[in-house]
């Protein structure tokens, strides 16, 4: 089977999760790199490595490797749907089945959060006028 044949049925497949129609088309257009006309079990754990590493073409990265974030969204494709293809038997042998092994653990930074004191949220809860079932809150 072709990958392009494989990818209009992944995403046309209410089984596949993919209900977005914007989550859909990133997911095609992340696929189709490997080649629309490729047999689908030409396609190695290599391969899905270099696309997941390939710099940016366009925008801001230019030239450079891509956000954690994006290698992420392009492993996590990959993954969904070789995953997919193993489960409806297009692949003799899943290429993405050992990807996570190739990748830092927690590779996407965790964000600080700058929480309210005890206090200030008992300020905060005092300063609003709730005697009134209209006013300022």
């Amino acid at each position: 089977m072709l990958i392009g044949e494989a990818i209009e049925i992944y995403i046309n497949d209410p089984k596949s999760g993919l209900s977005n129609g914007r989550t859909a088309k990133g997911y095609k257009n992340t696929i189709r790199r490997l080649g629309s006309y490729r047999e689908i079990n030409t396609v190695t754990e290599q391969d899905l490595l270099d696309l997941c590493f390939t710099v940016c073409a366009s925008g801001e990265r230019k030239g450079q490797l891509p956000a954690s974030g994006t290698i992420r969204t392009r492993r996590v494709r990959f993954q969904g749907f070789f995953n997919y293809a193993d489960y409806a038997g297009w692949v003799k042998t899943n290429p993405a089945k050992n990807l996570n092994r190739h990748f830092r653990g927690a590779i996407m930074p965790v964000k600080q959060n700058n929480w309210l004191t005890r206090v200030q949220v008992i300020e905060i809860l005092a300063a609003g006028d709730v005697d009134r079932a209209v006013g300022a809150r």
